[in-house]
C-alpha cells in the first residue's frame, strides 16, 4: 500500500490569514483520528484536536501513541465519507 501525499499551496487570493486559518480549520474538523483495537473503535476525534493537543502537551501525545501501539491498537486519519 502507498501513501499519497499532497500538498497546499497559498496565494493572496485566499482571502487573508482569517480565510486561510478558517479553510484549514475547516479541513481539520472534516478528518478524524480512529483509535481501534481489533473490531472495536476506542477513540475518535478531529485531527484539529489532536494537532491542538500535541501542540499544548507533546510528551503526553507521544506517550499517547506509544500507549495505543504496545497495546495492539491501530491509529489511522480518516476524511469525512471515507468508509
Amino acid at each position: 500500500m502507498q501513501a499519497q501525499a499532497s500538498n497546499e499551496t497559498f496565494g493572496e487570493n485566499e482571502g487573508g490569514t482569517g480565510g486561510r486559518l478558517k479553510r484549514l480549520f475547516h479541513e481539520g474538523n472534516r478528518r478524524h483520528v480512529v483509535v481501534t483495537q481489533g473490531e472495536r473503535q476506542v477513540v475518535d476525534f478531529p485531527l484539529t484536536i489532536g494537532v491542538i493537543g500535541a501542540v499544548l502537551a507533546p510528551p503526553l501525545a507521544a506517550l499517547g501513541v506509544v500507549v495505543a501501539l504496545i497495546t495492539g491498537c491501530s491509529i489511522a486519519v480518516k476524511r469525512d465519507g471515507d468508509d
